[in-house]
């Protein structure tokens, strides 16, 4: 069975910025100022808005 994507969890001291892992590989959530998220990774270029 493959792993599955750990929940977004905090980074400490930030407010906007969130994290989740899956084996190595890790995914960042950028919280913006209009509600939405952008989610950033190394390996995969996600839209922002």
């Amino acid at each position: 069975m493959a792993a599955k994507l750990s929940k977004f969890e905090a980074v400490d001291g930030s407010a906007t910025l969130y994290t989740a892992t899956k084996n190595s590989l890790r995914c960042t959530a950028i919280k913006l100022r209009t509600g939405g998220v952008c989610l950033y990774s190394r390996v995969f270029r996600f839209p922002c808005g």
